[in-house]
C-alpha cells in the first residue's frame, strides 16, 4: 500500500483514482489523519488488502491458535441436558 500526502498532492482525484487501481493508497493530510483509497472491483483484490493488514492476520493467527473448544456432549453434561 502506498503512502500519499495530501498536502503533496497537486493530482487531480481523477490521477488518484487511476493510481488506486493499481495498487490501494493510503491519504495523509496535514493533521496526520489517514484514509484509504482502494479499488474494490473484485473479491479477490479484496482478499489480499485484508493479508495486508498486519494487525487483522495477527488477530486471527492468535483466534486459530485457541484450543477453549468444548464437545458438544460435555457442555450437555455440565448443563444437565440429555446426552
Amino acid at each position: 500500500m502506498k503512502t500519499v500526502s495530501l498536502l503533496d498532492v497537486l493530482a487531480p482525484l481523477a490521477e488518484l483514482l487511476e493510481q488506486a487501481q493499481e495498487e490501494a493508497l493510503i491519504l495523509q493530510t496535514p493533521d496526520g489523519k489517514e484514509f484509504v483509497l482502494a479499488a474494490l472491483n473484485n473479491f479477490a483484490h479484496e482478499v489480499e488488502l485484508t493479508r495486508q493488514n498486519p494487525a487483522l492476520m495477527a488477530l486471527l493467527d492468535r483466534h486459530g491458535q485457541e484450543e477453549s473448544t468444548v464437545k458438544l456432549l460435555s457442555l450437555k453434561a455440565q448443563l444437565g441436558l440429555d446426552c
